[in-house]
């Protein structure tokens, strides 16, 4: 069975689900829905009719139960007393035309409206404040695996630095720039490389296991493309980390880098950072905060 509908419909396996319909066939692409069950996106169906998962059977979202000429004129309005309210705007001339929407978002005092960016698809967009959090999370988890693999040569790097502090006091000078020692440069280059490699380890590993890192996940956000039905590939998500920890690694600008790139989102209409841009994707949040 085909259809045209493109777009996401709730799983018809499994109902807490969104699954990505293409127009001929169900995807693997799927999401945590946000929505209550049995409210109106229940009737969202790529073949026009509405689907239950809870029973698989299926029925048309509009009242064929109203009085005598309901539905024939075509005009009037749903006689159900559960008449679902999200089903608004006058019918059209053929029965069974009315398109379901959701209700506005409600205004905030002088009438603007405060509702949070989404996707062409309606998924909302994860807030900076919790895609900071869960960044901090897993630069915390992937420093402490980095430590734990790289433990011999940082504990060289704090020996040596404790030695050289201690000759520098007896002999009443200063100590010899960390930065100048060749051989502290190669502890410090050697330590850099393996976070890299952890850190990449880690994203690519989650981000197409589950689409998201272990900090992401615990606070309801996924990684996914802005172009809804398009997976993460691995391509894509090394695009994304050379735009993140590979440029924050750089001598000199990665800082500057790194400052902008956490901050972008901010400003964003699309809430992405600079390395999301660079791999277009976006970070959402499924339990619709």
């Amino acid at each position: 069975m085909t259809s045209s509908n493109a777009g996401w419909y709730p799983d018809p396996q499994d109902a807490s689900l969104m699954r990505w319909w293409d127009g001929s066939a169900w995807t693997d692409d799927v999401y945590e829905r946000t929505e209550p069950l049995g409210g109106p996106l229940d009737q969202r169906s790529p073949f026009g009719h509405a689907h239950h998962p809870q029973t698989g059977a299926s029925r048309s979202p509009v009242s064929t139960s109203g009085g005598a000429g309901t539905e024939a004129r075509g005009h009037s309005q749903r006689t159900s007393q559960h008449a679902d309210p999200y089903l608004r705007g006058p019918k059209s001339e053929q029965p069974g035309d009315r398109r379901w929407s959701y209700p506005s978002a409600p205004s905030a005092p002088g009438g603007a409206v405060r509702a949070a960016p989404r996707t062409p698809d309606d998924v909302p967009l994860a807030s900076w404040g919790l895609r900071a959090a869960a960044r901090i999370m897993d630069g915390v988890v992937v420093s402490l695996i980095a430590l734990v693999i790289a433990f011999p040569t940082v504990a060289d790097i704090v020996r040596q630095a404790w030695d050289d502090a201690e000759r520098a006091t007896q002999a009443g000078g200063s100590t010899t720039p960390l930065l100048t020692d060749p051989t502290m440069l190669e502890h410090i280059a050697y330590v850099t490389f393996v976070q890299l490699l952890v850190g990449l380890a880690y994203e690519m590993g989650f981000l197409l296991w589950k689409a998201g890192t272990p900090g992401k996940l615990a606070l309801g956000l996924r990684v996914r493309r802005w172009d809804a039905g398009q997976r993460l590939t691995p391509t894509v998500v090394v695009r994304r980390w050379i735009a993140y920890q590979g440029a924050q690694a750089l001598p000199y600008i990665g800082t500057p880098y790194l400052v902008v790139d956490l901050l972008w989102p901010v400003r964003d209409a699309r809430r992405q950072a600079l390395h999301d841009k660079f791999a277009r994707t976006c970070v959402v949040n499924v339990r619709g905060r």
